[in-house]
């Protein structure tokens, strides 16, 4: 099966690909070539099972005042 929109890679830590997640939601963040965000997948044992699966984006250097978010 191929997605080609508001699809988005699942990877374990060492950046594998293991699923895909597709979220409209998420998909409303800005497109870069040089993101200054991008999508995890938090586990906690403290999290209930019902609760995940949780989808958090987190920046990964600071972004200026007006600047958008960019995944």
């Amino acid at each position: 099966m191929q997605f080609t929109t508001n699809a988005f890679a699942v990877t374990d830590p060492s950046l594998t690909p293991i699923g895909v997640c597709i979220s409209p939601t998420v998909a409303l963040f800005n497109h870069s070539c040089e993101p200054n965000a991008v999508l995890v997948f938090p586990r906690s044992e403290h999290r209930l099972k019902k609760e995940e699966p949780l989808v958090e984006v987190v920046t990964v250097r600071e972004i200026a005042a007006g600047e958008e978010a960019s995944l």
